[in-house]
């Protein structure tokens, strides 16, 4: 491998690693729900992807075919996931609404 694809891959290493770290303080700092939600789903769909784009160069076809297949993946899982949650959380402040208080 040649120099530039080595610092290309540390760049894309570091920038994954920005991403969770920012994601991660989302989480601790925002208060909200649906906030929260949003920075992990962010970190979740991005910085695995990355990370994948990182070590395509080194693999062979087969091991590029299957990195390919599992982003391809969590592109389509990780929105599935956020909804999920935050319906959840809908659903439960709602009943939580309507609970007659004693």
């Amino acid at each position: 491998m040649s120099i530039a694809v080595t610092v290309a891959i540390g760049l894309i290493v570091i920038a994954a690693t920005t991403i969770l770290t920012l994601s991660v303080i989302g989480l601790v700092r925002i208060p909200e729900t649906y906030v929260k939600v949003h920075a992990a789903a962010k970190a979740v769909a991005l910085c695995p992807l990355l990370v994948l784009v990182a070590v395509l160069p080194g693999g062979d076809i087969g091991f590029i075919l299957r990195a390919v297949i599992v982003g391809a993946l969590m592109l389509l899982t990780a929105p599935v996931a956020a909804h999920a949650i935050v319906r959840l959380r809908m659903r439960q402040e709602t009943e939580r609404a309507e609970e007659p208080e004693p």
